[in-house]
């Protein structure tokens, strides 16, 4: 939550340079502190919100930069681009972008800025060799995989991430379409409002449909796409501040807090789908997004009533990473389940890269192989949809509902967790 409270504060400095316009500026902070998409991610422990701060970081440093070109912004945009690139791959386009904003400008004529933006470049490129490098093997491992779980981006898509940045992942059909052609209308009318002055135009294109639409063009091209809507979080910032300066550019002035109250009254249900997880039931509008089981009162419950010689088995590595976390003071062996050996092979060929997956004993174990030496099995069940449990994994309960007896049960939030008192025969092999 801080990393996010800073972005906004940078958002709202960053939109004072770019924007000239101060009312503008503040609609356009209120309207990134109110996204419902904004806000999905201000509350996760994941490298987004740092993601969306360090971008708003480097936005105001290179204005600055650009508008003063003094040596301390510009270790500033150095500084930005090298944390970012730390802190989430996805940044790489933002660098790309930021410095074609830079030469763009160089080439018009602004050549006093080249010294002191040639030298942030060569100690920000220096500062990430590091990470290129992990880039490079990372960029392996997608071109290895061959169970492809995600969708291919169309252009239809772009402009569903461009719904998102208002709307977020509600299912309202009734809201966000408003909230798409309203934000869209006044976002064209912000860049309208921008016509004079160019190079602010531009960058605020640069930042916002440029990566959204070349990321569908890149990711149709390449065998594994990971077009997410989350990604252009950063972009969605953007977006909200050049759909500020449209609110603050209508005439007359009620006309302009009339639609500004609209836009905040269609966001209201938004937020409260996040609240509640109602999320949109097409991929297409959710894109690598799935319902947070609670996994956490799962793990209380099992620590509760755990006894020695028990053991825990995950349906699903979405359950497995974040209890192996909750459970990490209680002495419970747990495991990935499988049943066949084609269902290791599309785990790894989903995830391929077995050293990692070995590493954090993700590799799912064959059920009768774990249950050998154990007493009893906490089973826990979840999958991507949680209410749509595929017939493999049904067959993990079938199997252990034959070598064991219930003897607890407990529905939570999108997961369930069964106790199994194991028969003897299970142990065998």
């Amino acid at each position: 939550m801080g990393f996010s409270l800073i972005a906004v504060f940078f958002a709202w400095m960053s939109f004072r340079r770019l924007l000239r316009d101060e009312t503008a500026a503040l609609l356009g902070a209120a309207l990134c502190a109110a996204s419902p998409f904004q806000v999905y991610y201000a509350q996760e422990l994941r490298a987004y919100a740092p993601y969306v701060c360090f971008s708003s970081i480097l936005l105001y440093c290179s204005l600055r930069a650009v508008g003063d070109n003094r040596a301390r912004w510009w270790a500033g945009v150095s500084a930005a681009m090298v944390i970012l690139l730390h802190t989430h791959v996805f940044s790489v386009w933002n660098i790309a972008l930021f410095n074609s904003y830079f030469v763009g400008l160089i080439v018009l004529g602004r050549r006093e800025l080249f010294r002191h933006w040639i030298v942030s470049q060569v100690v920000a490129f220096i500062l990430v060799l590091p990470v290129l490098s992990l880039i490079y093997h990372q960029n392996a491992v997608f071109l290895s995989v061959k169970n492809i779980f995600t969708v291919f981006p169309t252009v239809t898509h772009g402009f569903i991430t461009i719904k998102t940045f208002l709307a977020g992942y509600t299912p309202r059909s009734a809201v966000y379409w408003p909230l798409f052609l309203a934000g869209m209308a006044l976002y064209l009318a912000g860049l309208w409002r921008l016509r004079a002055r160019p190079a602010a135009l531009v960058l605020c294109v640069l930042l916002t449909v440029v990566p959204v639409f070349a990321n569908v063009i890149v990711w149709r091209m390449r065998t594994f796409p990971m077009y997410e809507h989350r990604l252009f979080i950063f972009s969605g910032l953007v977006y909200c501040g050049v759909v500020g300066l449209g609110l603050a550019a209508l005439r007359p002035r009620p006309a302009q807090w009339a639609t500004g109250f609209i836009v905040f009254v269609l966001m209201t249900p938004c937020l409260a789908d996040y609240y509640h997880q109602n999320l949109h039931r097409s991929m297409n509008h959710r894109m690598g997004v799935r319902h947070k089981v609670d996994a956490r009162a799962v793990a209380q419950y099992i620590a509760q009533h755990a006894q020695p010689g028990d053991v825990v088995g995950h349906a699903s590595h979405f359950t497995y990473y974040p209890m192996r976390y909750y459970l990490e003071e209680k002495p419970l062996p747990q495991s990935d389940l499988r049943l066949t050996e084609g269902e290791l092979t599309g785990f790894l060929d989903a995830l391929p890269n077995r050293t990692l997956l070995e590493n954090l004993g993700a590799i799912p174990r064959l059920l009768p192989e774990v249950t050998a030496d154990a007493k009893r099995m906490w089973y826990v069940e979840s999958w991507w949809e949680p209410w749509e449990i595929p017939p493999h994994v049904q067959n993990l309960r079938h199997w252990l509902e034959e070598h064991g007896e219930v003897l607890d049960f407990k529905q939570f939030d999108g997961v369930s967790v069964t106790l199994f008192q194991l028969k003897h025969e299970a142990k065998q092999p």
